[in-house]
């Protein structure tokens, strides 16, 4: 209690009242997190209004906005200051983990059509379990899988799920190729006497070529080059300039051709027979 006394020409008079001191306001923040450092932001909320937030990874203090990607790997203490009434304070702290790092690589992206197995090196960081799909509806959960593709030629993504001790993920993903097998037949010799059998010297390419990528080269015994083709569908009847069929005997081939999963050139040299 507290009395006011007055004193005016030898006369006085006396009040007295109660004042009342209050405290700081008591304030209780709801508990958030643990996060991953890739989430997304999340708002933070204290049971009275009007404050104020600060600490890392605030990045709007009057609305209480936390982004994790923003904060400090590990404790973060953030403060909630109440500017109104009698003011308060208080403190919690929310942890950020950092996030896995998912990463691998194949010795070869483009894979053996005959054995399409992919080998895989795993350069992941900061992950302790990984969830590998293939593309052809099979998984698994080695570190270091080796997978064996169907032999059908097609794209197939090999994705990647690693995750942290804390449960932060990361993935990535890479595709691979299964080739069409390269299949192509050369004949050893060819009979250009007009019976409509045989009069043609034509390697048959049946798949893993590019048609727009080859060239069909013939030479006669002194090296002269007598032919040449650029269609895979055409290929040598025998003659040369005007003279007709050409002389009975050995000639060589050369074809020069480019892959079609990879575009590498390939060349093919070697000897046949014209019978007449």
């Amino acid at each position: 209690d507290y009395t006011v006394t007055a004193t005016a020409n030898g006369c006085s008079a006396s009040s007295t009242t109660t004042v009342t001191v209050s405290g700081e306001t008591p304030i209780n923040i709801v508990a958030a997190g643990p996060f991953c450092e890739t989430d997304i932001p999340v708002v933070l909320v204290a049971d009275v209004p009007g404050g104020i937030w600060t600490g890392s990874g605030i990045i709007d203090d009057a609305a209480g906005v936390f982004d994790p990607s923003q904060a400090t790997i590990g404790a973060n203490d953030i403060t909630y200051t109440l500017l109104t009434g009698c003011g308060g304070q208080n403190t919690t702290t929310i942890t950020v983990n950092a996030q896995a790092n998912a990463s691998f690589l194949l010795e070869n992206n483009i894979l053996d059509p005959i054995n399409p197995q992919a080998e895989i090196i795993n350069l992941s960081q900061n992950a302790v379990t990984y969830e590998w799909t293939f593309g052809d509806n099979t998984t698994s959960t080695d570190v270091e899988p080796i997978h064996l593709f169907s032999q059908e030629p097609r794209n197939y993504t090999i994705n990647l799920i690693a995750t942290s001790i804390d449960g932060c993920s990361d993935t990535t993903s890479i595709i691979v190729t299964v080739p069409e097998t390269l299949i192509f037949y050369v004949p050893n010799s060819f009979t250009p006497n007009g019976d409509e059998l045989n009069n043609t010297f034509l390697p048959i390419f049946t798949s893993g070529f590019d048609p727009f990528d080859y060239r069909l080269s013939i030479y006669n015994r002194w090296g002269e080059l007598i032919f040449e083709s650029l269609d895979h569908t055409v290929g040598w009847d025998g003659t040369f300039k005007n003279l007709g069929i050409s002389e009975q005997g050995t000639y060589t081939f050369k074809i020069e051709f480019a892959l079609k999963s990879t575009g590498d050139k390939e060349t093919s040299v070697g000897s046949f027979s014209l019978f007449r």
